[in-house]
């Protein structure tokens, strides 16, 4: 009877040590796949110097680009909701866009000057940045419905654009 006990636990021991394995495996490839897909957005966003709004049904468009990306990495996020998101940012969103490929971008203009790395950003002109936010993509709806977690979303800044 001793032994029957031992070997149980040794299952159930050996059971838990998959289950966390495989957690971690499903949650590191899906953050490659977001952190990947938030920084093509942004290369392509600074590429096209911020004008990115583009439908996807128009070839060679920024958005075809993204939608062609994401289905190349296997990139989805159906259940990102930008507005009451907790990464939204709080002041200046001059605009907000939820894209069907599963991220968002915010629009935020730059109110006052301030100096970064080595740029200087003038105070006369009107700037613009964008934050763009993508999803991990981990389908437990506790977790992800009523938690809204920040560890499940990756963040991102464009460098300033200027106002046309």
């Amino acid at each position: 009877m001793n032994e029957g006990v031992g070997s149980t636990s040794t299952i159930v021991i050996i059971i838990v040590f998959i289950a966390i394995v495989s957690a971690y495996m499903a949650y590191n490839v899906n953050y490659t796949k977001a952190f990947r897909m938030k920084n093509k957005i942004i290369s392509l966003y600074e590429e096209y110097d911020g004008e990115c709004p583009g439908s996807p049904d128009q070839a060679g468009t920024c958005q075809n680009k993204i939608l062609t990306y994401s289905r190349q990495i296997g990139y989805s996020s159906a259940s990102l909701n930008c507005d009451t998101n907790p990464l939204r940012p709080d002041q200046d969103v001059l605009e907000t866009r939820r894209y069907a490929v599963g991220y968002c971008a915010y629009k935020i203009q730059m109110r006052n000057a301030r100096q970064s790395d080595a740029t200087v950003v003038d105070e006369g002109k009107d700037m613009y940045y964008y934050r763009i936010l993508t999803r991990i993509d981990i389908n437990v709806p506790i977790i992800q419905n009523v938690l809204q977690l920040r560890i499940l979303n990756v963040t991102g800044d464009t460098k300033l654009f200027e106002k046309k």
